[in-house]
């Protein structure tokens, strides 16, 4: 079996690309995108979060990672960060399943959104928004 490669971070325009993508896509996807990018997790990892995960006081800004193993970590949460999230539970409210899925992020029938779903969403955004 042959070795295993470490997936290549995005640099330059690549990087530049994706971060303008993200800052102009909806609520979700740029808590989504966030989420990966300031606190380092994977995408799975990403729509695994529940509510409970999040931050429960100003003070203590610390977001909770289900990893692989069923390996917890907890990560400070960047300033951009809690913007993104702020501004994904005030519009997160106004969608189905907010009241009854403990999921952080929701597709538009009210589950979880899934990881097929979010890994599409952010292959579009690497390819300029297709």
């Amino acid at each position: 079996m042959p070795a295993r490669r470490a997936p290549k971070a995005l640099v330059g325009r690549d990087d530049t690309r994706w971060q303008r993508a993200a800052q102009a896509a909806p609520a979700r996807d740029q808590a989504l995108a966030a989420v990966m990018r300031f606190a380092g997790a994977r995408i799975a990892e990403a729509v695994g979060l529940d509510l409970n995960d999040l931050p429960t006081t100003q003070r203590r800004r610390r977001l909770r990672i289900r990893g692989k193993a069923r390996k917890n970590r907890s990560v400070p949460v960047h300033a951009e960060l809690a913007a993104a999230l702020d501004a994904w539970l005030a519009e997160r409210r106004t969608w189905p399943g907010a009241d009854t899925n403990p999921a952080l992020f929701l597709n538009r029938a009210g589950g979880r959104l899934s990881l097929r779903t979010a890994d599409a969403r952010d292959a579009r955004r690497l390819v300029g928004g297709r």
